[in-house]
């Protein structure tokens, strides 16, 4: 693996969410959140503009950002501030993602895994309820809802796009 700066960022989000969890200053750790969703959100832009997009990049990022969001979820699960339930809607498109990924790659699969907007936006609003908790505001409810509603949109968005994908003949653009 070539370490490049989109890369970098991308694993930067493993100690983050190491940080997460040995801190306990509920402002420290909205920092940390802060800066994972700047490292995810800048990882992207400076692959494209520095022409640095791989494939390793496009594997590395959603995974350090499922290592990301599992950890701190999973502290915050731990700590009681989120019930179990919560917990499972938060990571619904994650786990769901997951498993399609594991299928595709032990079948043997032609798909690629990119990202899509119906992802991102799961991501977005993830990091927001992450916040939301760490910061104990009002709302949290209604963001776990956000993030359930969104998950299942991404969910039949990439089980479409993997299903097109299929259809394709070999060879046909991706």
């Amino acid at each position: 693996m070539r370490l490049t700066i989109p890369t970098v960022l991308s694993l930067a989000r493993v100690p983050l969410g190491i940080a997460f969890v040995v801190t306990e200053d509920a402002i420290a750790r909205a920092g940390i959140i802060v800066a994972a969703g700047i490292s995810d959100w800048l990882d992207g832009r400076l692959a494209r503009a520095l022409h640095q997009d791989s494939r390793t990049g496009e594997v590395l990022d959603p995974i350090t950002d499922r290592i990301f969001a599992m950890t701190t979820l999973g502290a915050l699960t731990a700590e009681g501030t989120i019930r179990v339930w919560e917990l499972f809607i938060l990571l619904s498109r994650d786990i769901a993602t997951t498993i399609g990924f594991v299928i595709a790659h032990v079948r043997r699969l032609p798909i690629r895994f990119r990202a899509r907007f119906s992802g991102k936006t799961v991501t977005v609003l993830q990091v927001a309820a992450l916040f939301a908790f760490t910061l104990d505001l009002p709302g949290t409810l209604a963001a776990v809802l956000l993030v359930g509603i969104a998950s299942v949109w991404a969910i039949a968005d990439y089980a479409h796009f993997a299903a097109t994908s299929l259809r394709r003949p070999l060879g046909a653009g991706g």
